[in-house]
Parts: C-alpha cells; structure tokens; sequence
C-alpha cells in the first residue's frame, strides 16, 4: 500500500519542493546570521523568496499551496524534511 498520498498537479512535486525547501532555509539561516550581527532588514529575506521563486520558475502561491498540501499529509513532510536534511548535510562535505 502507498502510504503517500497523490500529489494534486497543481502542487510542486516533492523532488523540487524539497529544493525550496532547502533554498528557504538557507536563506533563513543567513538572516539570523545578519540577525546576530545587529543587521536586520525583513526586505533582505522577501527579497531572497523571491529570487527563490524565480530560481526554481515557482511563484510563492504555488510555494504557499504546496507547503499546504504537504503538512496536511504528514508522510509526505517527513520525507521532504528529511531529504532536506540530507541535502543540507551533503553541502557541509
């Protein structure tokens, strides 16, 4: 039996998905970075979503709707987190 739930064609598949996921973090992580220093300027993170979206050709309704479909079907967060995790991971060899 399939434990993952259909992706619907209008959410961004879990492979890609899982890429922005790892983008989106990164960039958070460079924020608190700039945090910490005393620097904070919450235009400076909208700005990294958007070259996010235009990296991966997404616009942020698809990010939000996918992101939505996603934590709904906890199967399929779990392997997103953790295949980003790996990726995360593989960038520190």
């Amino acid at each position: 039996m399939n434990q993952y739930a259909p992706v619907p064609s209008n959410v961004i598949d879990s492979e890609k998905f899982t890429d922005i996921v790892v983008d989106i973090r990164l960039a958070e992580a460079q924020q608190k970075v700039y945090r910490h220093k005393g620097f904070f300027d919450s235009d400076l993170l909208d700005s990294s979503y958007q070259m996010i979206y235009t990296v991966h050709d997404v616009s942020e309704e698809q990010v939000v709707r996918s992101y939505n479909f996603y934590v709904q079907h906890p199967n399929w967060m779990d392997k997103i987190a953790e295949d980003a995790i790996e990726k995360l991971n593989r960038m520190l060899e």
